[in-house]
């Protein structure tokens, strides 16, 4: 997480936090928590926190989990 952690900074310093969408997969059985796993709430439980941890601020964590999907599918639908 780390490596992901970085660039996500990175993009948001260089100005691109309004293009930022966030995703994980999880498609086999080891993928859940219960069988060792980060499971469906990794974003949300873990990678957002140690986004704050890093100094991220509030708003731009919204504008990724918020906004931007919100902005993303009123184009599609």
């Amino acid at each position: 997480d780390l490596t992901r952690l970085r660039a996500v900074i990175r993009l948001l310093e260089a100005g691109h936090g309004h293009r930022l969408l966030l995703s994980q997969d999880v498609c086999t059985k080891k993928d859940l928590v219960r069988y060792g796993g980060f499971g469906y709430g990794h974003i949300l439980r873990d990678f957002i926190y140690r986004l704050e941890e890093m100094g991220v601020v509030r708003s731009d964590i919204d504008r990724i989990l918020i906004d931007n999907p919100k902005r993303m599918l009123a184009r599609r639908c």
